[in-house]
């Protein structure tokens, strides 16, 4: 073989030229930037999910809760002894059942309706002045007092158990 026949062979296959490593398929880019888009976008607002819904039973009255507003008159003496606190305002009418009574003289119970129903319990009574069942403007409670004594008449929402209306007087 000739010289020229080995120079023409090296001229036919190129030269390989430097070294260039191979390019690898490396994904940890991509998993650093879905990392941090997971946690500084999706896990807020997942969070901000959670907690509003914690949150939204706290405010408000719900709106299964039907209690009426109640409103008592101020305590008035009407035959010696015998006090009598008048039913001032409801907002709608509810069955009496629904509420009771809490009767303190001195911060002591005294007299107690649970539920409330027309009648004498002690030294506490109730008249439904129309007859219809529910408590309503213009009923009134009648108690008997002891001579220097202060009283509490309260109205409490018995499915809640929260304190509706109360009247205080002393004697």
């Amino acid at each position: 073989m000739s010289i020229r026949t080995i120079l023409c062979a090296l001229q036919t296959y190129p030269y390989p030229g430097p070294w260039v490593p191979q390019k690898r398929d490396d994904k940890t880019a991509l998993t650093i930037i879905v990392v941090v888009v997971a946690i500084l976008i999706i896990v807020p607002i997942i969070l901000s999910a959670v907690l509003y819904f914690m949150v939204s039973g706290l405010i408000g009255v719900p709106p299964d809760d039907h209690r009426p507003g109640v409103q008592l008159g101020d305590a008035e003496p009407s035959a010696g002894n015998v006090w009598r606190v008048t039913v001032a305002y409801v907002s709608h009418a509810e069955p009496l059942f629904q509420f009771r009574i809490i009767l303190y003289e001195d911060v002591t119970l005294r007299s107690e309706m649970n539920p409330l129903a027309e009648g004498t319990f002690g030294n506490l009574s109730f008249f439904d002045l129309d007859g219809g069942g529910t408590l309503s403007a213009g009923d009134f409670f009648s108690v008997t007092c002891n001579p220097e004594s202060e009283y509490e008449l309260t109205v409490i929402w018995r499915e809640s158990g929260n304190l509706m209306a109360y009247e205080y007087w002393r004697t």
